[in-house]
């Protein structure tokens, strides 16, 4: 590579313009397949983009070139284990430690692939040593320890070493008062005893605000969601609301939730559906797949709880796996060819069985397949399909006090939530109406949390799993996701109809309203 090109593209990397870096390198790749350094800066800038496929992709040009590059194997670990190919997620980050065992980067890797399998003392493991080689590193990137702090306390939360992970948290926060590990140590004890970190919380969110620099904005909303569940665990409902109506507001400026969009999607899912070939599949196709659909903080955490008591269930959580397979794979890749839908469904179950390992069935419980119902019942015929609802309201101030920054972009307007629950509300009704209902099972977590004994057993029924639900065995349950705190404490009625920003109750359900005429008028 001649030096003023691999100087622009040094720049283009340092400024972010990583498109422009892909343009670049995939051009002098179209004259040269057999260059490593192009090859590599081409799979790197795809990776920044969240172009995980084609990432892949270009990483095993890399790998065929050179075998034992650390840099190729350490992120084709990240890779696979973003696309939920974790055999070759663990394979790729072993490869990586035996060529460079002083990286913390593939160490880290390994701890988070196991978080997913649920083998949490091997994470607890691979973090800790990851941490130990962070100890007096060079170049320290704060960044990363920050984010490898924050796994090395998942894995404490999951093992339930409580003592440890508060000690560490009070540790790392009096060193650097991270906002997510502020938040992680909240939300994983219902609040926080040392004042001093609210009061730094709420100078540093001053600071932050009184500069109004955007790139700060991610950061300060943290503080601000951090000091609202504190304020919320001491009944000051007035000064709750305030900073979640601050952290809302800072997210909201970077996100872009359009209800547009997400109705054109639902008529092109739809359309999808319809237009799919007859396919030869076999009918005990996904007999070992349970999806848990609902909107987000409706209780799907807590269904998943409850289905995963019984020592026949591995929970895979919050998996991208279907929604790849109907998205690239089904609807844009094979385009009608019925034979090759069947194989790329063959590859996503043998994905899925490496996870269920000895178990019987698996759990995905990602809020994006209640959109995808029709899919499930098409590709996988055996798979079972739980629904839960929730009341609206109670499901929408539930979100709005989320921290979904990087994820949910509808949830921090009260007005973006009631499009989003009525467009979910109607592609769920949708299929129940239109597709088979023999693997459907509908519930409602008010009927869930008001008598969890006789639902609980309805649902190992319906399974088809010899289990009785055990209570305390159940708090033991670790989720990754905002309800956490929730799902690890008794199974109450105290989240139903709370009284929290009941002054924007009104105009929410005004604007639900409107949007299901929207599909009433459109059916």
């Amino acid at each position: 590579m001649n030096n003023p090109l691999f100087d622009q593209i040094k720049n283009k990397f340092a400024a972010g313009d990583f498109h422009g870096v892909e343009k670049i390198c995939f051009e002098l790749y179209q004259n040269d397949k057999k260059n490593l350094s192009v090859i590599k800066n081409l799979a790197l800038a795809c990776l920044l983009q969240n172009k995980y496929f084609e990432s892949v992709h270009f990483y095993n040009e890399a790998l065929l070139l050179e075998e034992n590059d650390f840099d190729i194997n350490s992120n084709l670990s990240f890779l696979y284990a973003q696309t939920e190919q974790f055999e070759k997620s663990l394979n790729f980050a072993h490869k990586a430690i035996q060529i460079n065992h002083l990286s913390p980067i593939p160490l880290k890797q390994l701890g988070e692939v196991f978080l997913k399998l649920r083998e949490f003392e091997k994470a607890k493991n691979s973090l800790s040593k990851a941490l130990e080689l962070m100890e007096g590193a060079p170049n320290l990137n704060e960044a990363f320890l920050n984010e490898l702090n924050y796994r090395y306390m998942e894995s404490l939360g999951a093992l339930n070493e409580n003592e440890e992970l508060k000690s560490l948290a009070s540790k790392n926060l009096k060193k650097n008062l991270n906002p997510d590990i502020l938040s992680f140590y909240i939300k994983s004890f219902g609040s926080i005893d040392d004042m001093e970190f609210i009061k730094n919380a709420e100078n540093e969110l001053e600071k932050i605000l009184s500069v109004n620099n955007p790139k700060n904005f991610k950061h300060a909303a943290g503080y601000a969601f951090s000091l609202a569940n504190f304020y919320l665990s001491k009944d000051n409902k007035l000064k709750a609301e305030k900073y979640f109506h601050d952290g809302n507001k800072l997210i909201h400026s970077s996100q872009n939730y359009r209800p547009l969009q997400t109705q054109s999607l639902i008529k092109k899912l739809i359309e999808s559906y319809n237009n799919l070939p007859t396919l030869n599949i076999d009918p005990n196709t996904g007999k070992e797949i349970i999806f848990v659909v609902g909107m987000p903080r409706s209780g799907t955490t807590l269904l998943e709880s409850i289905i995963a008591n019984s020592p026949d269930v591995f929970s895979g959580g919050e998996m991208s796996s279907f929604k790849n397979l109907v998205q690239y794979d089904v609807t844009t890749i094979s385009k009608g060819n019925a034979d090759q839908i069947n194989e790329f469904v063959q590859k996503y179950i043998e994905k899925m069985r490496f996870l269920l390992n000895s178990k019987k069935m698996l759990i995905d419980k990602l809020p994006f397949n209640g959109f995808l119902i029709g899919f499930i019942t098409k590709l996988l015929p055996s798979a079972k399909i739980i629904v839960i609802d929730r009341d609206p309201w109670d499901t929408a101030t539930s979100i709005y006090q989320q921290y979904y920054v990087d994820k949910h972009y509808y949830s921090s307007t009260f007005f973006n939530i009631a499009m989003q629950i009525a467009n979910f509300n109607y592609i769920k009704n949708y299929w129940i109406e239109n597709c088979d209902q023999k693997n459907i099972y509908q519930i409602k977590y008010e009927d869930l949390v008001t008598d969890s004994q006789k639902y609980s057993k309805e649902i190992y029924n319906y399974l088809e799993l010899t289990h009785n639900l055990d209570p305390e065995k159940r708090k033991g349950f670790y989720s990754s996701t905002a309800s956490y705190i929730q799902v690890k404490g008794d199974i109450t009625q105290k989240s139903l109809k709370k009284e929290i920003f009941s002054s924007e109750k009104q105009n929410f359900l005004d604007n639900l309203e409107n949007q299901k005429s929207y599909w009433i008028n459109q059916t």
